[in-house]
């Protein structure tokens, strides 16, 4: 790529395990630039990493896309993560695929989703496949991030815990109206019930 489109920045965004830090990779498209955060593992005093995770979260708040797949992010960093949706109006697509944040984690980012009763405007994709979530973070999405959203277009919530109380959910959001083109919904033990329930709503739609 040329010199004056591409700006690479290599900072940290993680817990600090002693003075070990691990995890994140996010990707933001500005126009014409490329900033691109990469975490290693590096060995930091606590006064830098603060400095760098601060740096990374700045950019995050910045992007257009947030890549944060296969961090070993749990619950403890919903809160994080809900900021970033809360405090950048202009994200697009925000990846967290390959993590643990379980339901707890999911509610917290759920309700990140919609502000005073306003979805947010920009968010159109949103990974949540492989999380390690059931019924409980379903129904949180269902709530907040699903029902009544014109912007979400896209959904992965592929290989967690949903069963026939987290389809229903669902349904019941898209039969409320949503924006949703596309949810992935596979390697989960729906069963046939939650299935039927969930083809019903989509033909519906």
């Amino acid at each position: 790529m040329h010199a004056e489109r591409m700006h690479m920045h290599h900072a940290c965004i993680s817990r600090v395990h002693h003075t070990y830090m691990h995890h994140a990779h996010a990707t933001c498209n500005m126009q014409h630039a490329t900033c691109i955060i990469c975490i290693m593992h590096i060995h930091l005093s606590k006064s830098c990493v603060f400095f760098l995770y601060f740096f990374c979260f700045l950019c995050a708040l910045l992007s257009f896309q947030v890549d944060l797949s296969m961090r070993g992010l749990s619950h403890n960093d919903a809160e994080l993560i809900s900021k970033v949706i809360r405090g950048n109006v202009h994200l697009q697509q925000l990846k967290l695929g390959y993590n643990d944040f379980g339901d707890d984690g999911v509610r917290v980012i759920a309700s990140a989703c919609i502000q005073n009763g306003v979805h947010h405007q920009s968010l159109s994709l949103l990974d949540l496949g492989f999380n390690n979530f059931g019924d409980e973070g379903c129904t949180a999405l269902a709530c907040h991030a699903i029902a009544g959203n014109q912007a979400l277009r896209s959904l992965y919530l592929s290989g967690n815990h949903l069963r026939k109380k987290g389809a229903m959910a669902i349904a019941g959001a898209l039969l409320h109206g949503c924006g949703l083109s596309a949810i992935h919904i596979s390697a989960n033990p729906i069963g046939p019930i939650g299935m039927k329930v969930l083809a019903g709503a989509v033909a519906q739609c």
